[in-house]
């Protein structure tokens, strides 16, 4: 595929990014915009949606900056429609809003343990109310961002885990459902990527353990056999791919963008 090529690969394709302002979703939403999308970037921090719209310098008429909650039903609903109003449908979702936490069944308390039902709330609640303009587009796609965490076993995040693996379980559910409206949905499933969050608990588990960043950084390459962390965009280009018509006869899938953890490992057990 030549530049050009790829540079026309959404074009005039509508598509509604949630968790937009920042890390993962920034770079999703970047990344179809570059390629010609019409692009409704969806998050709940309106001071950095302002600030990406202003250092973006995008074309205002291909670009839509709304604050919204993928967990509140009226908000979901009120962003649906605006976007709607201005593009006049959707034709892909990408489900990105998530949180994250930290600890075993004994040490997550019960209000950590139900804030991670926001992680397949939010892709329920935007998922409902796009449906009827996804089953009016001719290449409607959905994708969901899941994380290595639901696909393979992971110490120390019960909660977490849970609500990935149905993250990946309701995409496959979606996937059946869908089929018959011509709608693909598909998951991606990131292994550590570089972001905010992902720094923010290597610096507390370096202060916890009384080690430096750079020490903590060293074990956690030990489990990805690329031997490097991942980057927002390479979870950015997963997504396009997999909305793209390249993916045609892909649905259903949980796609790991992981530097090869969910392979195993290449250090051995002495």
């Amino acid at each position: 595929m030549t530049t050009t090529d790829s540079a026309r690969r959404f074009q005039d394709r509508r598509v509604l990014v949630t968790g937009a302002a920042k890390g993962i979703g920034y770079a999703i939403a970047s990344s179809f915009a570059a390629e010609g999308a019409s692009v409704v970037h969806v998050d709940v921090d309106n001071v950095r949606l302002d600030s990406n719209a202003k250092a973006a310098g995008m074309s205002a008429d291909r670009h839509l900056y709304l604050t919204g909650d993928a967990t509140s039903e009226p908000s979901v609903e009120q962003f649906i429609k605006v976007a709607f109003e201005r593009f006049g449908g959707l034709d892909i979702v990408i489900n990105n809003v998530g949180v994250s936490t930290r600890g075993t069944i004994e040490t997550t308390s019960m209000a950590e343990w139900d804030r991670m039902a926001l992680n397949t709330k939010s892709i329920y609640l935007v998922s409902r109310f796009a449906m009827p303009h996804l089953r009016r587009s001719k290449n409607a796609s959905i994708v969901n961002i899941g994380s290595a965490a639901g696909v393979r076993g992971i110490p120390n995040t019960a909660a977490y885990g849970t609500s990935k693996a149905g993250v990946v379980a309701l995409t496959r559910l979606m996937a059946l459902d869908c089929a018959r409206d011509g709608i693909r949905v598909n998951c991606v499933c990131p292994g550590l990527i570089e972001t905010d969050n992902s720094r923010r608990y290597t610096e507390i588990y370096a202060a916890k353990h009384g080690l430096t960043v750079e020490e903590v950084q060293r074990l956690v390459l030990r489990h990805y056999p690329l031997a490097r962390v991942g980057q927002p965009q390479d979870v950015a280009d997963a997504v396009l791919f997999l909305a793209s018509a390249a993916a045609s006869w892909i649905t259903g899938e949980a796609l790991n963008v992981d530097g090869g953890r969910n392979a195993g490992t290449d250090e051995e057990d002495l």
